[in-house]
């Protein structure tokens, strides 16, 4: 199983699994507006911007796999 880094922490994460997908499971704080499990994630309100390492834009946890 693929392996993510969220603030120097260590997670596994399945193929496909979102940024936000893990940080809920794992219990990590990310504010979002439009998340939930029940609809598709569109990534509107842009509340859920993360920084990932090598992007050069903010990303959306709730629509970043």
């Amino acid at each position: 199983m693929p392996g993510i880094t969220i603030d120097g922490n260590s997670y596994e994460a399945a193929e496909g699994t979102t940024l936000m997908e893990v940080a809920r499971r794992e219990g990590l704080p990310i504010t979002s507006v439009c998340y939930s499990d029940h609809l598709q994630s569109y990534g509107s309100c842009r509340l859920c911007v993360v920084q990932v390492e090598g992007q050069r834009a903010l990303s959306a946890a709730c629509t970043t796999v």
